[in-house]
């Protein structure tokens, strides 16, 4: 029965010590992108800040980028003004690639968020210039500002119209 004990208790010792496995982090970031997918912005932001706060935001974690990407797609619906400048900020600190401004400007784009999806676009060309897909956003952008004045002052104020 001792030989038996040992084990489980060595067990349980590293699962407490371990505060419940070292995927926490990835499993909640997981499960903000599968919220995100099923457009549960609010359940989405949740996980993604427990991962955050899983991994003590610590930006040189393996999964930092992908929940604080993840939160920011989320807040793209939820908070628009949030969303733009944390990904401004985050781009600040981290080599963003060019697909991570066209995928938020048009996140933000459709949530009608038009102004802040043109500053993000803005930012994806000053960093990317020869990127052609923030041209394609930049086109999208355009399309809008035909439809709505909200994006066509957006635009105007960054001199693209």
């Amino acid at each position: 029965m001792r030989t038996l004990l040992a084990p489980i208790a060595l067990s349980l010792a590293l699962v407490s010590a371990c505060g419940g496995g070292a995927a926490d982090p990835e499993e909640h970031a997981d499960a903000g992108e599968t919220a995100l997918a099923q457009k549960d912005y609010d359940k989405a932001l949740k996980e993604f800040g427990a991962a955050l706060d899983a991994m003590e935001n610590d930006a040189s974690h393996a999964q930092y980028e992908k929940a604080k990407l993840g939160a920011i797609h989320a807040l793209a619906h939820v908070n628009p003004d949030q969303a733009q400048t944390d990904f401004l900020e985050l781009a600040k600190s981290t080599q963003l690639e060019a697909n991570d401004y066209s995928k938020l400007a048009n996140e933000l784009a459709g949530a009608m968020a038009y102004a802040q999806a043109a500053d993000v676009m803005h930012a994806g060309i000053e960093a990317h210039p020869e990127h052609p897909g923030l041209a394609a956003v930049l086109a999208n952008l355009k399309e809008k500002a035909e439809e709505d004045p909200t994006a066509q002052r957006a635009l105007q104020d960054l001199g693209y119209l």
